[in-house]
């Protein structure tokens, strides 16, 4: 489609480095985006990340499962609050954007290298869960 100019956000997290690896080879031009330097919960910097690029990668989240459970605030305003005003910017700045979202959806102590069982979300929606580099990969072949 010709866009070629990619926000990643969350650009220093694990994920967020594999897409940047991801986006390089593919041959894209990015603007990495991340703490402390920028604050997905701040609109007017969410704001200025989107209108930087033709799309946008959101990586950004709040993962620490050891504090999850005394930053509640926090976390419901990087992982939900960030996440719809990011959706809404993009949609009015007609950007594209690919979100992916936490591992755990609820807060948790996990062992480490855990990982998350889907087999009941797969059960629900009836369809296997993709690896993250399939939609990553799709959203790469439409820009």
């Amino acid at each position: 489609m010709g866009r070629d100019v990619v926000a990643i956000l969350g650009a220093r997290g694990m994920l967020g480095s594999d897409v940047m690896a991801a986006c390089t080879q593919k041959g894209f031009h990015m603007r990495p985006y991340d703490l402390p330097e920028f604050d997905i919960t701040r609109p007017e910097q969410l704001e200025r990340a989107i209108r930087s690029a033709d799309a946008v990668i959101d990586c950004a989240a709040y993962a620490n499962v050891d504090t999850v459970e005394s930053r509640r605030d926090l976390v419901h305003r990087v992982n939900t609050e960030a996440v719809g005003l990011l959706g809404r910017i993009a949609a009015d700045g007609g950007k594209w954007i690919l979100h992916f979202s936490t591992d755990y959806p609820s807060p948790a102590r996990r062992p480490l290298n855990s990982r998350f069982n889907c087999d009941r979300i797969q059960e629900c929606l009836d369809k296997p869960i993709r690896p993250w580099w399939e939609p990553l990969a799709s959203f790469l072949r439409q820009l």
